[in-house]
């Protein structure tokens, strides 16, 4: 994210591993685009790349609020 930037409005950390647990994460990082209703779009596992990044972009008209 350094070198690309934050294409997103909202991050989180789960320290305390419960929503790792929850989604039943299989690598690390992971990236999850939820919608306002709390739907999943897309899950990226793995390292973010400039291709990744365009790729989450052309779903996040699908999240209220991302542009």
């Amino acid at each position: 994210m350094n070198k690309n930037g934050n294409p997103f409005k909202k991050t989180a950390i789960d320290s305390a591993g419960l929503f790792t647990k929850i989604i039943n994460l299989k690598a690390v990082p992971e990236t999850i685009l939820v919608n306002s209703g709390g739907k999943v779009i897309l899950r990226h596992q793995g390292n973010l790349s400039s291709k990744n990044i365009e790729e989450i972009k052309k779903w996040s008209f699908l999240v209220k609020g991302c542009t």
